[in-house]
């Protein structure tokens, strides 16, 4: 229960610091996170929500950023059944493409950027997330 009140309280950090702060997508790095770490469908609805909010606090069209998120997250599903989803390397690469589709159709400048940092911020955080879960479990 803990950790479905923890992704959703990143993904409405996520939202303010994407719609208010930066330009940086940082809702995708927090949805494909939370989906990898918690392989719950909720993960899709928060992605569709977070999409909407993001679109009206930024004055996109409308659903554009749900598309893009939900299509992502479908992309992870299926692929889940033929790699191993929870490497470091699939999180990294899947960010890294994730991100740069995300910043290419939405954010003006500077997406390959954009999308390597969020890549390797968030293979950081999925490897620092392993390394905290092992050691609870001993």
């Amino acid at each position: 229960m803990i950790k479905y009140l923890i992704c959703i309280v990143s993904c409405l950090l996520a939202v303010i610091i994407e719609g208010s702060i930066t330009t940086f997508p940082v809702s995708v790095l927090v949805v494909v996170l939370s989906y990898i770490l918690l392989r719950s469908n909720l993960i899709f609805f928060l992605a569709f929500f977070m999409g909407l909010i993001l679109d009206v606090m930024t004055f996109r069209t409308l659903g554009v950023t749900s598309m893009i998120l939900l299509g992502l997250l479908f992309l992870i599903f299926l692929y889940q059944r033929k790699f191993e989803i929870t490497s470091t390397p699939f999180v990294f690469f899947s960010l890294l493409i994730g991100s740069y589709i995300y910043a290419r159709l939405v954010i003006p400048d500077n997406q390959l950027l954009e999308a390597v940092l969020i890549a390797i911020l968030g293979s950081l955080i999925y490897s620092f997330s392993n390394i905290v879960v092992k050691k609870m479990k001993m």
